[in-house]
């Protein structure tokens, strides 16, 4: 009697290790084997090899940068430019005061109408 209530006291034990080693001996039994996949992903394995070989090419060839861990980058996505090339451009300096909602006025002609645009309302165009 004392086996059968071991057995008892221990069933959900017994039936997991018995699940485990079946689907582990179908995996093993139903599986290709491992030259089968090295056959089939070596293109995938060769091409990840040679992008990392690169990256460490470039990583020790490329001459350190000035930059502090990618600020110059971090301007130039939010918007903040570079002074010194502010400066530069005449068009942006003239008008560094005027409110950003409203449009700029007097450059190039802009306040003269199209001589080839027919409609002057731009709902009127579709």
């Amino acid at each position: 009697m004392a086996v059968p209530e071991a057995l008892l006291k221990y069933s959900l034990h017994l039936l997991y290790a018995m699940g485990l080693s079946s689907a582990l001996l179908s995996l093993f039994l139903l599986a290709p084997s491992f030259l089968t996949l090295l056959a089939y992903f070596w293109p995938l394995f060769l091409s990840t090899a040679l992008f990392l070989v690169a990256v460490v090419v470039f990583g020790r060839t490329s001459p350190p940068t000035v930059d502090k861990d990618g600020e110059g980058l971090l301007d130039y996505v939010t918007g903040d430019p570079d002074p010194s090339v502010v400066e530069s451009i005449p068009s942006l300096n003239a008008h560094e005061h005027q409110d950003p909602h409203q449009p700029i006025e007097n450059i190039d002609g802009a306040d003269e109408p199209d001589p080839h645009r027919t409609s002057t309302s731009v709902h009127d165009t579709y």
